[in-house]
């Protein structure tokens, strides 16, 4: 019988040891609701006695937001609020409160500039800029790149000693030092790095631009043609992201928005440097930088799994893209009682943002051999590449569809009856 009893406390105590690993390794996944209102409240309550937490300045472990709620059907205005609406799933990156107050004051114009009696207003955006007479010395370098026979040699070491030279980092639209524009700038660099095939995506049939010139010169050598001006190895290109098309779905007798789809476009112009030293676009794509960029955009969600950078942007597109539509659907009365505390009195943080960028640059080298009369003939290529944001959302980037079936009323209601008491800030609820 002392056996028994010590077998058993035992297996308890092997029951309790492994319980928290469990807890601890699941995933968790549920819909919510957020009063803008109380959360209002409670930020300002924790700014003003600086207890701000982690959930706080994480946007209350919500991970993505898809949706919004204007509740002004009561007789009491006290009692209206936006309700925003997301999901907490810990298999996406963070979202930052302070992300969607920025996107909520560039819709508000807060930051806008005045120049004349007039309102100077500028999207959320951000370019990294090489300098042109970097571009200069990197275009001659290019012209004798091809006649080194060594990998390391002089002339290789000085193209990539050339493209280090630093980028002017240009924020548009938002707090330079910020973290939305620090989102930006990354995603925009580390774009660079997918273009030239520095950093891989292991994603069916998606090649970046130096594997697409590579098979177009190796095609152009088997069958006796040469490179033309049109080969991305003989042309710079800007890259740049730009919003696509925004759907939302839009309940027919009440003010709830369901965002059904946020695409971001990979936009492309070959660039030239003027007489004066000034760079300049085209304003017309390289064919075959086009086709990498409409490969960019197609898989754009499949890089994103890949790289955490940009899902964080497409947040940012999110958000901009939901202040859009509560603007444009609350007046400025009820901006005031909706959104005065976030519009104006919510502190942002600094984060630092670097002013200059090194260029990236990469180097591939290929060679390829074919048996000709008497003999065979040989082709060394080496493609050198050397490393924007635009989020100006228009009306016509937007497509709202009124649901007439009953399901968004369906959401409507579970989102009010789900709600716990007048002062709870989040609430799950069922779609």
């Amino acid at each position: 019988m002392k056996q028994f009893r010590k077998f058993t406390i035992i297996i308890l105590y092997l029951f309790i040891l492994f319980v928290p690993f469990f807890i601890v390794d699941r995933t968790v996944f549920a819909d919510v609701a957020i009063s803008l209102k109380n959360f209002q409240k409670e930020l300002n309550k924790c700014q003003s006695l600086k207890s701000c937490k982690k959930k706080h300045k994480e946007f209350l472990g919500v991970t993505q937001l898809y949706g919004f709620l204007i509740f002004d059907n009561s007789w009491n205005p006290l009692d209206w609020d936006i309700i925003l609406l997301g999901k907490i799933d810990n298999k996406y990156p963070s979202l930052y409160t302070e992300d969607f107050i920025i996107a909520l004051r560039n819709t508000w114009k807060h930051y806008s500039k005045f120049k004349l009696n007039s309102i100077i207003y500028t999207p959320p955006g951000c370019s990294i800029d090489s300098n042109p007479a970097t571009i200069q010395k990197l275009q001659k370098i290019g012209e004798n790149l091809n006649n080194s026979n060594n990998y390391k040699s002089e002339i290789y070491e000085k193209w990539h000693l050339v493209c280090k030279e630093p980028q002017t980092v240009r924020v548009m639209g938002v707090p330079f030092n910020s973290h939305f524009a620090k989102i930006m700038v990354d995603a925009d660099y580390d774009m660079k790095k997918i273009v030239d095939g520095s950093s891989q995506v292991f994603t069916k049939n998606f090649k970046s631009l130096t594997e697409l010139a590579i098979e177009v010169s190796k095609d152009k050598f088997y069958n006796n043609q040469k490179n033309d001006k049109n080969s991305p190895s003989l042309s710079m290109n800007r890259f740049w992201f730009y919003p696509g098309n925004f759907i939302f779905s839009k309940a027919k007798k009440y003010k709830l928005f369901i965002l059904k789809k946020c695409q971001i476009k990979l936009l492309t112009e070959e660039e030239y440097v003027q007489k004066d030293g000034k760079t300049q676009g085209s304003g017309r794509p390289n064919d075959l930088a086009n086709k990498f960029a409409l490969s960019f955009t197609q898989n754009y969600d499949r890089i994103a799994k890949q790289y955490d950078i940009f899902m964080q942007l497409k947040n940012l597109y999110k958000f901009v893209a939901i202040s859009k539509v509560i603007n444009d659907n609350i007046g400025s009365f009820l901006s005031y009682l909706y959104l005065n505390t976030l519009l104006n009195k919510i502190e942002i943080d600094i984060t630092k943002v670097q002013k200059f960028l090194p260029g990236r640059s990469n180097i591939e080298e290929v060679k390829w051999r074919k048996n000709v009369y008497n003999g065979y003939k040989e082709l060394k290529l080496s493609l050198p590449t050397c490393g924007g944001v635009s989020m100006n959302l228009k009306d016509r980037d937007f497509e709202i569809i009124e649901n007439k079936s009953e399901e968004l009323i369906v959401i409507k209601e579970n989102i009010l009856q789900s709600k716990p008491n007048t002062d709870a800030i989040i609430w799950e609820y069922k779609l």
